[in-house]
């Protein structure tokens, strides 16, 4: 019974430490940020429509762009080592459809991102600003 309690413990231990760890302050190089993403969490949207919202950064011509469920989304971007992230003004294409409001928070929310913590080659989180213990967007490859 005592092992089995350990056990128990042990592993919710565990647990919280993968958790509190997974954000963290401990990011890899920006440059882990070149490629496509796709997002994964953001205010109001946890991949609740057939169509992904996806993210492309182009480190060597500092733009992004990507799918932001019905319209195609780009901006030029600069990022220091440390993660500063600055986003240059959006232009979107503009075609009408049914998440077109879940579109519209997405860029809005977009925009307000100033830092970015690569944790692995497979996933990132964009932060209102550096410190910030919750990201506004999560991305995975």
């Amino acid at each position: 019974m005592k092992n089995k309690v350990k056990n128990v413990l042990l592993g919710l231990l565990v647990l919280f430490m993968t958790v509190s760890c997974a954000i963290g302050t401990h990011f890899m190089s920006t440059d882990k940020l070149e490629g496509e993403w796709t997002v994964v969490f953001a205010e109001d949207y946890h991949g609740f429509t057939d169509k992904p919202i996806t993210i492309k950064f182009d480190l060597k011509e500092k733009h992004l762009s990507g799918r932001a469920i019905c319209n195609g989304y780009g901006a030029g971007f600069s990022v220091d080592k440390e993660g500063n992230l600055k986003i240059g003004n959006l232009m979107s294409t503009r075609v009408a459809c049914q998440g077109l409001t879940l579109e519209s928070d997405f860029l809005k929310t977009l925009q307000t991102v100033t830092f970015v913590g690569v944790k692995s080659n497979k996933r990132a989180y964009l932060f209102a600003k550096k410190g910030d213990k919750e990201p506004l967007l999560v991305l995975k490859r």
